[in-house]
């Protein structure tokens, strides 16, 4: 939706009252939110007057309201600060170091939440949850993926793995200067756990990503890359360049890739001439039949959308409307289609039926529902005869998939599988 621009006289109502009445000149710019015309007054440089600004400050009292409720009401307290925007108080509520209890997503940790995780998560993993009433699953495992503790699997166990000293260390002193090759001085530890922790520790890789090529990498290139791909080059140049640096580089030279697909064929004057004729009343699947499968479907529709072609759509006749009502809910899609001569597709056939609310016969009804002596029947015999006795004491009103779904219900099991 286009914006729409502030007038003239939209200005000077803001010059005017914006400095001395703030956020109640709402109501004298009528389709105008007070966010779009705070932004407009810092656009024309207008400012709020001192008292406004005083007035609009969070006061001891505001203050205290957001300690006293906004832990158990959270959002609701709105109602006790008049003029205040849920997106406010949550600001301000943040600033004082207030949470809402009730909030599962709130993911502010204190200090003694992170000294019982740290203590504790290594002997019982998820189990702390009960020392940490107010966190969930989800704030668990990220936060001690964050403080740096994550779980490997061994042995059927999981096992918490801290960062020691030594590796912090080792981070401080390799990292700036290696970046992620730091691995193999830290057996055990992955990349993302490797960038986890150096963002915890502040450290940032100093060094360079970029790879030069050398003459002789450079002719394997040209050499191999237009017959053997990225991948050959790959292996030839020892893995040290990604496939796609690969091809970014081959890219450069102008370098053809032999798995790109060949432009495709051309039409003929004659191909053309039977698409502007036959298109537009038997789409790309007919015009594909008369001219062979040497162009595709989709090949053939760009053709006729570059002609300036569009399939012509078909209206129902009373008639046709008539074979559906008729025919459709007994004989569906597949019967109405071939006695209107295949003129309409099954899809179009169901869609028209649908617009017209028919039912489709092919369309599975809703189970019945079991009686109580049809209930009493499958408690008594269900786990000695399974479904298909069942359905031979009580008929087949119900189906074999029904009755053991009934069957499961109740908590009933077969006995002896041979009836099934």
């Amino acid at each position: 939706m286009r914006k729409k621009s502030w007038s003239e006289e939209e200005d000077s109502i803001i010059r005017e009252f914006y400095p001395t009445e703030g956020k109640e000149v709402t109501a004298r710019l009528k389709g105008r939110t007070l966010a779009a015309i705070r932004l407009r007054a810092y656009t024309l440089g207008i400012k709020l007057s001192e008292d406004v600004f005083k007035r609009n400050a969070w006061s001891e009292d505001d203050d205290n309201i957001i300690r006293s409720f906004y832990p158990e009401e959270g959002e609701a307290v709105s109602e006790r600060l008049p003029g205040r925007t849920v997106s406010a108080i949550k600001i301000r509520a943040s600033k004082l170091g207030v949470r809402y209890k009730g909030s599962n997503s709130y993911n502010v940790w204190t200090d003694e939440e992170n000294e019982i995780l740290i203590k504790y998560y290594p002997t019982e993993g998820e189990a702390v949850l009960k020392r940490l009433p107010d966190k969930d699953k989800h704030q668990l495992t990220g936060h001690a993926y964050y403080l740096g503790l994550y779980q490997k699997y061994h042995k059927k166990k999981f096992e918490v793995v801290i960062w020691s000293e030594e590796e912090d260390n080792i981070m401080r002193e390799y990292y700036p200067d290696e970046g992620f090759d730091v691995i193999e001085r830290l057996p055990g530890r992955t990349r993302n756990a490797i960038k986890t922790r150096a963002s915890v520790l502040g450290l940032k890789y100093t060094g360079s990503d970029r790879r030069y090529w050398n003459e002789d990498e450079l002719l394997i290139l040209k050499t191999y890359f237009e017959k053997e791909g990225s991948k050959g080059v790959y292996e030839k140049l020892d893995k040290r360049f990604t496939r796609t640096e690969i091809s970014i580089k081959a890219n450069q030279l102008g370098l053809k890739n032999p798995r790109i697909k060949k432009e495709a064929v051309t039409f003929s004057d004659e191909e053309i001439r039977i698409i502007t004729e036959f298109y537009e009343a038997e789409g790309a699947s007919g015009v594909q039949k008369r001219i062979g499968n040497r162009h595709s479907i989709r090949s053939i529709n760009r053709k006729a959308n570059v002609l300036g072609l569009h399939r012509k759509r078909k209206y129902w006749s009373a008639e046709e409307l008539k074979i559906m009502k008729e025919y459709y809910e007994t004989e569906g899609s597949a019967g109405v289609y071939e006695r209107l001569k295949k003129r309409f597709s099954r899809s179009e056939i169901s869609l028209k039926a649908n617009q017209m609310k028919l039912k489709n016969p092919n369309k599975p009804t809703a189970p019945v529902p079991f009686t109580d002596e049809e209930t009493r029947i499958i408690i008594e015999f269900y786990e000695s005869e399974g479904a298909t006795g069942i359905q031979k004491r009580i008929g087949s009103k119900h189906g074999i998939r029904n009755i053991n779904t009934k069957a499961n219900h109740l908590g009933l099991h077969i006995r002896d599988k041979s009836f099934t």
